[in-house]
């Protein structure tokens, strides 16, 4: 079993993008990347979401297809 919590914070989405918090909140603003809030503070991303826009592959299609 994987120690990986599902999800990340902005410093951890940086790091996997390899982006500056700037270009990050960038993208959330385009739509290209949600951000969920937990209560009054705590704003994560979705792991999964996250890898898989790395990848190149929109996160929200229906079906997977290429972000290009």
């Amino acid at each position: 079993m994987s120690n990986l919590s599902i999800r990340l914070r902005e410093k951890e989405v940086c790091q996997i993008l390899c982006c500056s918090k700037s270009h990050l909140y960038r993208l959330h603003k385009q739509g290209r990347l949600l951000r969920r809030k937990e209560g009054y503070k705590f704003t994560y991303w979705l792991r999964k979401e996250v890898e898989a826009y790395a990848m190149g592959i929109n996160p929200y299609a229906e079906e997977s297809t290429s972000l290009t």
